[in-house]
Protein backbone atom coordinates (compact mmCIF):
# COMPACT_ATOMS: atom_id res chain seq x y z
CA UNK A 1 0.00 0.00 0.00
CA UNK A 2 1.28 3.51 -0.77
CA UNK A 3 2.48 5.32 2.34
CA UNK A 4 -0.14 8.09 2.09
CA UNK A 5 -2.95 5.53 2.34
CA UNK A 6 -1.81 4.57 5.84
CA UNK A 7 -2.96 7.96 7.15
CA UNK A 8 -6.39 8.07 5.48
CA UNK A 9 -9.40 8.11 7.80
CA UNK A 10 -11.03 4.61 7.94
CA UNK A 11 -14.37 4.30 6.18
CA UNK A 12 -17.51 4.04 8.34
CA UNK A 13 -18.39 1.00 6.25
CA UNK A 14 -15.42 -0.78 7.78
CA UNK A 15 -15.30 -2.57 11.07
CA UNK A 16 -16.32 -0.77 14.21
CA UNK A 17 -12.90 -1.52 15.67
CA UNK A 18 -11.19 0.45 12.88
CA UNK A 19 -13.43 3.47 13.47
CA UNK A 20 -12.81 3.43 17.19
CA UNK A 21 -9.01 3.41 16.70
CA UNK A 22 -8.82 6.66 14.71
CA UNK A 23 -9.48 9.13 17.58
CA UNK A 24 -7.21 7.11 19.85
CA UNK A 25 -4.43 7.27 17.27
CA UNK A 26 -4.86 11.02 16.85
CA UNK A 27 -4.71 11.47 20.63
CA UNK A 28 -1.56 9.38 20.87
CA UNK A 29 0.03 11.43 18.10
CA UNK A 30 -0.85 14.66 19.93
CA UNK A 31 0.67 13.34 23.16
CA UNK A 32 3.81 12.16 21.32
CA UNK A 33 4.10 15.53 19.60
CA UNK A 34 3.80 17.39 22.90
CA UNK A 35 6.43 15.17 24.50
CA UNK A 36 8.76 15.73 21.57
CA UNK A 37 8.32 19.50 21.79
CA UNK A 38 8.97 19.40 25.54
CA UNK A 39 12.13 17.34 24.98
CA UNK A 40 13.29 19.70 22.24
CA UNK A 41 12.63 22.72 24.47
CA UNK A 42 14.58 21.08 27.30
CA UNK A 43 17.53 20.37 24.98
CA UNK A 44 17.49 23.89 23.55
CA UNK A 45 17.19 25.32 27.05
CA UNK A 46 20.10 23.21 28.28
CA UNK A 47 22.21 24.25 25.27
CA UNK A 48 21.33 27.91 25.78
CA UNK A 49 22.23 27.71 29.49
CA UNK A 50 25.58 26.15 28.61
CA UNK A 51 26.35 28.81 25.99
CA UNK A 52 25.34 31.64 28.31
CA UNK A 53 27.38 30.13 31.13
CA UNK A 54 30.48 29.88 28.93
CA UNK A 55 30.03 33.45 27.67
CA UNK A 56 29.56 34.85 31.16
CA UNK A 57 32.56 32.87 32.42
CA UNK A 58 34.76 34.27 29.67
CA UNK A 59 33.46 37.79 30.34
CA UNK A 60 34.06 37.52 34.11
CA UNK A 61 37.82 37.13 33.62
CA UNK A 62 38.19 40.67 32.24
CA UNK A 63 39.27 41.76 35.70
CA UNK A 64 41.90 39.03 36.05
CA UNK A 65 45.32 40.32 37.08
CA UNK A 66 47.85 38.17 35.20
CA UNK A 67 51.61 38.22 35.77
CA UNK A 68 53.59 40.06 33.11
CA UNK A 69 55.21 38.03 30.36
CA UNK A 70 58.87 39.06 30.03
CA UNK A 71 59.77 40.88 26.84
CA UNK A 72 62.57 39.38 24.69
CA UNK A 73 66.08 40.25 25.85
CA UNK A 74 69.19 40.91 23.70
CA UNK A 75 70.23 37.30 24.39
CA UNK A 76 66.99 35.85 23.08
CA UNK A 77 66.46 34.09 19.75
CA UNK A 78 62.78 33.69 18.91
CA UNK A 79 61.01 31.12 16.73
CA UNK A 80 57.27 31.61 16.13
CA UNK A 81 55.48 28.54 14.76
CA UNK A 82 52.19 29.37 13.06
CA UNK A 83 49.83 26.64 11.82
CA UNK A 84 48.35 29.00 9.18
CA UNK A 85 49.13 32.43 7.77
CA UNK A 86 47.44 34.89 10.21
CA UNK A 87 47.86 32.87 13.45
CA UNK A 88 51.27 34.47 14.06
CA UNK A 89 49.74 37.95 13.78
CA UNK A 90 46.67 37.21 15.89
CA UNK A 91 48.68 35.58 18.68
CA UNK A 92 52.15 37.14 18.56
CA UNK A 93 52.22 40.44 16.58
CA UNK A 94 53.08 42.50 19.67
CA UNK A 95 55.76 40.06 20.80
CA UNK A 96 57.24 40.08 17.29
CA UNK A 97 57.42 43.90 17.30
CA UNK A 98 59.13 43.95 20.69
CA UNK A 99 61.68 41.38 19.52
CA UNK A 100 62.41 43.37 16.36
CA UNK A 101 62.75 46.66 18.29
CA UNK A 102 65.35 45.05 20.58
CA UNK A 103 67.36 43.56 17.73
CA UNK A 104 66.42 40.01 18.70
CA UNK A 105 66.76 37.43 15.88
CA UNK A 106 63.29 36.15 15.02
CA UNK A 107 62.04 33.54 12.55
CA UNK A 108 58.41 32.90 11.70
CA UNK A 109 57.55 29.42 10.38
CA UNK A 110 54.24 28.57 8.72
CA UNK A 111 53.31 24.90 8.82
CA UNK A 112 50.55 25.20 6.18
CA UNK A 113 49.45 27.81 3.66
CA UNK A 114 45.81 27.90 4.79
CA UNK A 115 44.58 26.60 1.43
CA UNK A 116 41.62 24.54 2.76
CA UNK A 117 39.09 27.33 3.32
CA UNK A 118 36.46 27.10 0.53
CA UNK A 119 34.41 30.11 1.68
CA UNK A 120 37.46 32.38 1.64
CA UNK A 121 38.61 30.94 -1.70
CA UNK A 122 35.20 31.60 -3.27
CA UNK A 123 35.15 35.17 -1.92
CA UNK A 124 38.66 35.90 -3.20
CA UNK A 125 38.39 34.25 -6.61
CA UNK A 126 34.70 35.16 -7.13
CA UNK A 127 33.92 31.59 -8.14
CA UNK A 128 31.82 28.89 -6.53
CA UNK A 129 33.25 25.97 -8.47
CA UNK A 130 36.88 25.55 -7.46
CA UNK A 131 39.42 22.94 -8.49
CA UNK A 132 42.78 21.92 -7.00
CA UNK A 133 44.72 24.64 -8.84
CA UNK A 134 42.43 27.35 -7.51
CA UNK A 135 43.11 26.23 -3.95
CA UNK A 136 46.86 26.31 -4.65
CA UNK A 137 46.41 29.90 -5.91
CA UNK A 138 44.69 30.74 -2.62
CA UNK A 139 47.61 29.22 -0.71
CA UNK A 140 50.09 31.31 -2.72
CA UNK A 141 48.03 34.42 -2.03
CA UNK A 142 48.07 33.70 1.70
CA UNK A 143 51.84 33.33 1.55
CA UNK A 144 52.06 36.84 0.05
CA UNK A 145 49.67 38.19 2.70
CA UNK A 146 51.85 36.68 5.44
CA UNK A 147 54.98 38.30 4.00
CA UNK A 148 53.18 41.66 3.87
CA UNK A 149 51.84 41.32 7.43
CA UNK A 150 55.26 40.44 8.83
CA UNK A 151 56.90 43.26 6.88
CA UNK A 152 54.45 45.58 8.65
CA UNK A 153 55.71 44.15 11.97
CA UNK A 154 59.37 44.57 10.98
CA UNK A 155 60.26 41.01 9.94
CA UNK A 156 62.09 40.74 6.58
CA UNK A 157 61.10 38.08 4.06
CA UNK A 158 64.36 36.17 4.60
CA UNK A 159 63.18 35.31 8.13
CA UNK A 160 59.84 33.93 6.94
CA UNK A 161 59.70 30.17 6.25
CA UNK A 162 56.87 28.25 4.58
CA UNK A 163 56.85 24.49 5.13
CA UNK A 164 53.70 24.12 2.94
CA UNK A 165 52.13 21.07 4.58
CA UNK A 166 48.38 20.39 4.09
CA UNK A 167 45.88 22.71 5.73
CA UNK A 168 43.48 20.72 7.95
CA UNK A 169 45.73 17.69 7.54
CA UNK A 170 48.28 18.05 10.36
CA UNK A 171 46.48 15.95 12.97
CA UNK A 172 45.99 13.14 10.43
CA UNK A 173 49.72 13.30 9.68
CA UNK A 174 50.48 13.09 13.40
CA UNK A 175 48.14 10.22 14.20
CA UNK A 176 47.90 8.13 11.01
CA UNK A 177 50.09 9.30 8.15
CA UNK A 178 53.56 9.14 9.66
CA UNK A 179 55.53 7.63 6.80
CA UNK A 180 52.82 7.23 4.16
CA UNK A 181 51.70 10.66 2.85
CA UNK A 182 48.15 11.95 3.23
CA UNK A 183 46.40 13.50 0.24
CA UNK A 184 45.19 17.06 0.84
CA UNK A 185 41.43 17.41 0.64
CA UNK A 186 41.28 20.47 -1.62
CA UNK A 187 44.60 20.67 -3.51
CA UNK A 188 44.56 16.86 -3.97
CA UNK A 189 48.34 16.91 -3.46
CA UNK A 190 50.33 14.30 -1.51
CA UNK A 191 53.44 16.50 -1.50
CA UNK A 192 53.93 20.25 -1.58
CA UNK A 193 52.81 21.80 -4.91
CA UNK A 194 54.24 25.19 -3.86
CA UNK A 195 57.43 26.69 -5.34
CA UNK A 196 57.95 28.46 -2.00
CA UNK A 197 58.55 25.44 0.29
CA UNK A 198 61.33 24.88 2.82
CA UNK A 199 61.75 21.36 1.46
CA UNK A 200 60.81 21.19 -2.25
CA UNK A 201 58.10 18.59 -2.92
CA UNK A 202 57.92 17.79 0.81
CA UNK A 203 55.84 14.60 1.25
CA UNK A 204 52.71 15.12 3.37
CA UNK A 205 53.84 12.73 6.11
CA UNK A 206 54.38 13.34 9.82
CA UNK A 207 57.96 12.12 9.81
CA UNK A 208 58.88 14.70 7.14
CA UNK A 209 57.38 17.58 9.14
CA UNK A 210 59.30 16.59 12.29
CA UNK A 211 62.49 16.48 10.22
CA UNK A 212 61.85 19.97 8.78
CA UNK A 213 61.22 21.47 12.23
CA UNK A 214 64.31 19.74 13.65
CA UNK A 215 66.44 21.24 10.85
CA UNK A 216 65.05 24.71 11.52
CA UNK A 217 65.56 24.47 15.28
CA UNK A 218 69.10 23.20 14.79
CA UNK A 219 69.84 26.00 12.31
CA UNK A 220 68.22 28.93 14.17
CA UNK A 221 69.03 27.74 17.72
CA UNK A 222 66.04 29.50 19.33
CA UNK A 223 65.98 30.18 23.05
CA UNK A 224 62.20 30.64 22.93
CA UNK A 225 59.62 28.93 20.74
CA UNK A 226 56.01 30.10 20.49
CA UNK A 227 53.40 27.62 19.27
CA UNK A 228 49.65 27.13 19.60
CA UNK A 229 48.26 25.69 22.85
CA UNK A 230 47.50 21.92 22.93
CA UNK A 231 43.90 22.67 24.01
CA UNK A 232 43.28 24.96 21.02
CA UNK A 233 40.19 23.54 19.30
CA UNK A 234 41.54 23.66 15.73
CA UNK A 235 43.06 20.27 14.93
CA UNK A 236 46.01 21.81 13.05
CA UNK A 237 46.73 23.95 16.11
CA UNK A 238 46.64 20.89 18.38
CA UNK A 239 49.05 19.03 16.12
CA UNK A 240 51.46 21.98 15.79
CA UNK A 241 52.65 21.60 19.39
CA UNK A 242 53.00 17.82 18.98
CA UNK A 243 55.33 18.18 15.99
CA UNK A 244 57.30 20.92 17.73
CA UNK A 245 57.85 18.88 20.90
CA UNK A 246 58.68 15.75 18.88
CA UNK A 247 61.34 17.69 16.95
CA UNK A 248 62.88 19.10 20.16
CA UNK A 249 62.88 15.72 21.90
CA UNK A 250 64.49 14.00 18.90
CA UNK A 251 67.30 16.59 18.87
CA UNK A 252 67.86 16.22 22.62
CA UNK A 253 67.89 12.41 22.35
CA UNK A 254 70.59 12.65 19.66
CA UNK A 255 72.65 15.07 21.77
CA UNK A 256 72.31 17.83 19.14
CA UNK A 257 70.85 20.32 21.63
CA UNK A 258 71.46 20.39 25.36
CA UNK A 259 68.89 19.86 28.09
CA UNK A 260 66.49 21.41 28.85
CA UNK A 261 66.30 22.79 25.31
CA UNK A 262 64.44 25.92 24.20
CA UNK A 263 61.54 27.22 26.29
CA UNK A 264 58.22 26.44 24.58
CA UNK A 265 55.48 29.04 25.13
CA UNK A 266 51.88 28.73 23.96
CA UNK A 267 49.22 31.02 22.54
CA UNK A 268 45.52 30.35 21.87
CA UNK A 269 43.50 31.20 18.76
CA UNK A 270 40.38 28.97 18.81
CA UNK A 271 38.53 28.06 21.99
CA UNK A 272 34.73 28.20 21.74
CA UNK A 273 33.15 31.56 22.56
CA UNK A 274 36.47 33.39 22.83
CA UNK A 275 37.80 36.08 22.83
CA UNK A 276 34.97 37.90 24.60
CA UNK A 277 33.62 40.30 23.47
CA UNK A 278 34.11 39.67 19.77
CA UNK A 279 35.03 42.55 17.47
CA UNK A 280 37.47 45.44 17.60
CA UNK A 281 38.05 46.52 21.23
CA UNK A 282 41.65 47.79 21.32
CA UNK A 283 41.38 49.13 24.88
CA UNK A 284 40.16 45.87 26.39
CA UNK A 285 42.34 43.06 27.76
CA UNK A 286 42.84 39.64 26.25
CA UNK A 287 42.32 37.08 29.05
CA UNK A 288 42.41 33.26 29.07
CA UNK A 289 39.35 31.23 28.04
CA UNK A 290 37.52 30.36 31.25
CA UNK A 291 37.79 26.62 30.55
CA UNK A 292 41.60 26.85 30.45
CA UNK A 293 42.17 29.60 33.02
CA UNK A 294 42.74 27.28 36.00
CA UNK A 295 43.45 23.94 34.32
CA UNK A 296 47.18 23.24 33.98
CA UNK A 297 48.60 26.29 32.22
CA UNK A 298 50.10 29.34 33.90
CA UNK A 299 48.99 32.42 31.96
CA UNK A 300 50.92 35.65 31.38
CA UNK A 301 50.03 38.99 29.82
CA UNK A 302 52.32 40.97 27.52
CA UNK A 303 51.25 44.66 27.55
CA UNK A 304 51.33 46.45 24.18
CA UNK A 305 51.89 50.13 23.54
CA UNK A 306 49.29 52.07 21.51
CA UNK A 307 51.74 52.10 18.56
CA UNK A 308 52.14 48.30 18.79
CA UNK A 309 48.36 47.85 18.87
CA UNK A 310 48.00 50.03 15.73
CA UNK A 311 50.72 48.06 13.94
CA UNK A 312 49.03 44.81 14.88
CA UNK A 313 45.74 46.08 13.44
CA UNK A 314 47.55 47.04 10.22
CA UNK A 315 49.10 43.55 10.02
CA UNK A 316 45.70 41.90 10.51
CA UNK A 317 44.37 44.05 7.67
CA UNK A 318 47.01 42.54 5.34
CA UNK A 319 45.06 39.26 5.40
CA UNK A 320 42.48 40.46 2.87
CA UNK A 321 41.50 36.92 1.87
CA UNK A 322 40.31 36.32 5.43
CA UNK A 323 38.74 39.64 6.33
CA UNK A 324 36.71 39.44 3.12
CA UNK A 325 34.31 37.33 5.22
CA UNK A 326 32.42 39.40 7.85
CA UNK A 327 32.56 36.69 10.54
CA UNK A 328 36.29 36.20 10.02
CA UNK A 329 36.89 39.96 10.07
CA UNK A 330 35.06 40.27 13.38
CA UNK A 331 36.91 37.30 14.87
CA UNK A 332 40.35 38.50 13.78
CA UNK A 333 39.68 42.00 15.08
CA UNK A 334 39.02 40.43 18.50
CA UNK A 335 42.76 39.87 18.94
CA UNK A 336 43.63 43.56 18.55
CA UNK A 337 43.70 44.27 22.28
CA UNK A 338 45.89 46.11 24.77
CA UNK A 339 47.93 42.98 25.49
CA UNK A 340 48.80 39.50 24.23
CA UNK A 341 48.34 36.26 26.11
CA UNK A 342 50.94 33.51 26.56
CA UNK A 343 50.80 30.31 28.55
CA UNK A 344 53.39 28.09 30.21
CA UNK A 345 52.33 24.47 29.68
CA UNK A 346 54.54 21.60 30.89
CA UNK A 347 54.79 19.62 27.63
CA UNK A 348 57.01 16.81 28.94
CA UNK A 349 56.40 15.14 32.30
CA UNK A 350 58.94 12.95 34.05
CA UNK A 351 60.52 12.41 37.45
CA UNK A 352 63.16 15.13 37.09
CA UNK A 353 62.38 18.27 39.13
CA UNK A 354 62.14 20.41 35.97
CA UNK A 355 59.66 17.95 34.44
CA UNK A 356 57.17 17.75 37.30
CA UNK A 357 53.83 19.50 36.92
CA UNK A 358 53.16 22.21 39.54
CA UNK A 359 52.37 20.56 42.88
CA UNK A 360 53.39 17.06 41.70
CA UNK A 361 55.97 14.75 43.27
CA UNK A 362 58.10 12.10 41.58
CA UNK A 363 55.49 9.33 41.79
CA UNK A 364 55.59 7.97 38.24
CA UNK A 365 51.93 8.95 37.75
CA UNK A 366 51.36 11.61 35.11
CA UNK A 367 48.11 13.38 34.20
CA UNK A 368 46.47 15.13 31.26
CA UNK A 369 43.70 17.38 32.60
CA UNK A 370 40.76 18.29 30.40
CA UNK A 371 37.96 20.86 30.85
CA UNK A 372 34.46 19.46 31.45
CA UNK A 373 31.08 20.85 30.41
CA UNK A 374 32.76 23.54 28.33
CA UNK A 375 30.79 22.87 25.13
CA UNK A 376 27.17 21.98 24.46
CA UNK A 377 27.87 18.40 23.19
CA UNK A 378 29.98 17.67 26.29
CA UNK A 379 27.44 19.10 28.72
CA UNK A 380 24.76 16.92 27.09
CA UNK A 381 26.94 13.79 26.90
CA UNK A 382 28.81 13.52 30.26
CA UNK A 383 29.68 9.90 29.46
CA UNK A 384 31.82 11.23 26.60
CA UNK A 385 33.23 14.22 28.50
CA UNK A 386 36.82 13.45 29.58
CA UNK A 387 37.92 14.86 32.92
CA UNK A 388 41.48 13.54 32.96
CA UNK A 389 43.82 10.87 31.61
CA UNK A 390 46.47 9.33 33.87
CA UNK A 391 49.52 7.46 32.60
CA UNK A 392 51.76 5.16 34.64
CA UNK A 393 54.30 2.53 33.72
CA UNK A 394 54.19 -0.71 35.68
CA UNK A 395 56.96 -3.06 34.57
CA UNK A 396 56.45 -3.71 30.87
CA UNK A 397 52.92 -2.29 30.78
CA UNK A 398 51.69 1.25 30.23
CA UNK A 399 48.68 1.80 32.50
CA UNK A 400 46.27 4.39 31.02
CA UNK A 401 43.07 5.48 32.78
CA UNK A 402 40.35 7.73 31.40
CA UNK A 403 38.22 9.44 34.02
CA UNK A 404 34.91 10.74 32.65
CA UNK A 405 32.36 13.23 33.89
CA UNK A 406 29.66 10.52 33.60
CA UNK A 407 29.62 6.72 33.62
CA UNK A 408 31.32 4.82 30.83
CA UNK A 409 28.60 4.20 28.22
CA UNK A 410 28.34 1.34 25.75
CA UNK A 411 27.01 3.66 23.04
CA UNK A 412 30.11 5.92 23.08
CA UNK A 413 33.50 5.24 21.51
CA UNK A 414 36.66 5.83 23.56
CA UNK A 415 40.06 6.13 21.89
CA UNK A 416 43.56 6.33 23.41
CA UNK A 417 46.43 7.30 21.10
CA UNK A 418 50.10 6.77 21.94
CA UNK A 419 53.07 7.88 19.82
CA UNK A 420 56.74 7.28 20.75
CA UNK A 421 58.94 10.40 20.61
CA UNK A 422 62.57 11.20 21.41
CA UNK A 423 65.08 8.54 20.38
CA UNK A 424 62.62 6.70 18.14
CA UNK A 425 64.15 3.50 16.80
CA UNK A 426 63.03 1.53 13.74
CA UNK A 427 60.99 -0.85 15.91
CA UNK A 428 59.05 1.87 17.72
CA UNK A 429 55.56 2.65 16.46
CA UNK A 430 52.39 4.48 17.36
CA UNK A 431 49.42 2.51 18.68
CA UNK A 432 45.72 3.23 19.02
CA UNK A 433 43.33 1.54 21.44
CA UNK A 434 39.63 1.95 20.67
CA UNK A 435 36.55 0.71 22.55
CA UNK A 436 33.15 1.31 20.96
CA UNK A 437 29.64 -0.06 20.46
CA UNK A 438 30.36 -1.59 17.06
CA UNK A 439 34.05 -2.35 17.19
CA UNK A 440 36.82 -2.76 19.74
CA UNK A 441 40.40 -2.54 18.52
CA UNK A 442 43.28 -3.03 20.96
CA UNK A 443 47.04 -3.38 20.41
CA UNK A 444 48.42 -6.90 20.74
CA UNK A 445 48.37 -8.01 24.37
CA UNK A 446 46.38 -4.99 25.59
CA UNK A 447 43.42 -5.37 27.94
CA UNK A 448 40.61 -3.00 28.82
CA UNK A 449 37.95 -2.83 31.52
CA UNK A 450 35.41 -0.28 32.71
CA UNK A 451 34.01 0.56 36.11
CA UNK A 452 31.75 3.51 36.86
CA UNK A 453 33.26 6.58 35.25
CA UNK A 454 36.73 5.07 34.68
CA UNK A 455 37.97 3.29 31.57
CA UNK A 456 41.16 1.36 32.30
CA UNK A 457 43.56 0.20 29.57
CA UNK A 458 46.81 -1.72 29.95
CA UNK A 459 49.06 -1.61 26.90
CA UNK A 460 52.29 -3.65 26.73
CA UNK A 461 55.25 -1.40 25.97
CA UNK A 462 56.40 -4.10 23.53
CA UNK A 463 53.40 -3.20 21.35
CA UNK A 464 55.05 0.22 20.88
CA UNK A 465 58.59 -1.09 20.49
CA UNK A 466 59.59 -0.39 24.13
CA UNK A 467 60.03 3.40 23.83
CA UNK A 468 61.53 5.56 26.57
CA UNK A 469 59.17 8.50 25.91
CA UNK A 470 55.66 8.69 24.51
CA UNK A 471 53.03 11.31 23.73
CA UNK A 472 49.47 10.42 24.75
CA UNK A 473 46.00 11.78 24.01
CA UNK A 474 42.41 10.51 24.23
CA UNK A 475 39.24 11.33 22.36
CA UNK A 476 35.58 10.31 22.52
CA UNK A 477 32.89 9.99 19.89
CA UNK A 478 29.14 9.45 19.66
CA UNK A 479 28.41 8.08 16.22
CA UNK A 480 30.34 10.20 13.73
CA UNK A 481 30.57 13.18 16.10
CA UNK A 482 33.77 13.88 18.05
CA UNK A 483 32.60 14.97 21.50
CA UNK A 484 35.89 15.51 23.32
CA UNK A 485 39.61 15.45 22.61
CA UNK A 486 42.30 15.99 25.24
CA UNK A 487 45.60 17.76 24.80
CA UNK A 488 48.61 15.70 23.80
CA UNK A 489 51.35 15.41 26.41
CA UNK A 490 54.73 13.68 26.51
CA UNK A 491 55.76 11.31 29.33
CA UNK A 492 59.13 9.81 30.12
CA UNK A 493 58.32 6.19 30.92
CA UNK A 494 61.79 4.68 31.08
Amino acid sequence: MHARHLWQRPSRAGSGLGVAKAPVLRQLLRVAGCLWLLLLAALVGSSARTLVSIHLGNSSLQGADLPRFPSPTPHSRVLVISPHPDDETLGCAGLIQQAVSRGVPITVVFLTNGDAFPASAAAVLHRLKLGPQEFVRVGERRQQEAIAALRTLGVPERDVVFLSYPDRGLLAMWTRYWERPVRARYTHAASSPYPRSFTPDAPYAGKALVADLARLILDRRPTDIFVTHPNDEHTDHQAAGCFTVAAIESLKACGLIAEPGPAVHTYVIHRGDWPVPQGLHPHRKLVPPTSLSALDTRWFSLPLSPAEVRAKAAAVWCYRSQIALPNERRFMASFVRSNELFGEFRWVLGDRPDELAPGDTASGWYTIFDPVGDKVPRSMQPSADIEQVTVHRVGDVLDVRLMLEGRVARWATYVVRIRPVGAVGPSERAVTASLGPRRTSLPKGAICDRAGNVLHMKVPTAAMGNPSEVMVSADTHVGAITVDRTAWRAFRIR
